[in-house]
């Protein structure tokens, strides 16, 4: 993720010259389009760092932090949680291995993903503001839309594994 946002970087910097240099929407929608994707990269990376110390060693209610309505319970059905949820990329793998974490840490694991990845999609509208300032209002709104979609779909993955966890713990 640092990688990717050293390019978007770059990427925004050389649009946004070019802006300066050629003129033209093109560049400038170029260049909103790499810086917004660089703040959405950064932020995550941010997010997930500040609120890890709210976390750490954290016991939860599973019962309480993990319920599902019977309509999320029909929507992950539908939606095929199960098929899909192993596939997905994990920012650290050793917060979700199963081979030598206990299921109270896994479920410690979920909890503070989903806390973070709600977050994140909160904050994934504030590139909008920019647009007060830039013009582009559907450049801004499109990218964050995604970017809110995509993380919404790790929330989806984490409150899934997080009652499975749960109901396994209270047996």
């Amino acid at each position: 993720m640092i990688a990717i946002s050293a390019i978007t970087l770059l990427l925004f910097g050389g649009a946004i010259l070019l802006y300066f240099i050629l003129g033209g929407n093109i560049w400038l929608t170029l260049a909103i389009s790499f810086a917004t994707t660089c703040y959405h990269f950064v932020m995550r990376l941010l997010v997930g760092y500040l609120l890890l110390p709210f976390f750490k060693d954290k016991t939860y209610n599973p019962k309480k932090v993990f319920r599902l309505s019977r309509f999320e319970q029909k929507l992950y059905a539908f939606l095929k949680v199960k098929r899909w949820k192993d596939k997905m990329p994990t920012f650290d793998k050793t917060q979700f291995d199963i081979k030598k974490l206990t299921p109270s840490q896994l479920l410690t694991s979920c909890k503070r993903a989903q806390a973070v990845h709600l977050v994140i999609v909160l904050f994934s509208f504030l590139p909008i503001l920019a647009s007060i300032f830039l013009g582009k209002f559907w450049v801004f709104t499109i990218t964050s839309l995604c970017a809110a979609l995509i993380d919404l779909i790790f929330v989806v993955m984490q409150r899934y594994n997080g009652f499975r966890l749960a109901k396994l713990l209270s047996r």
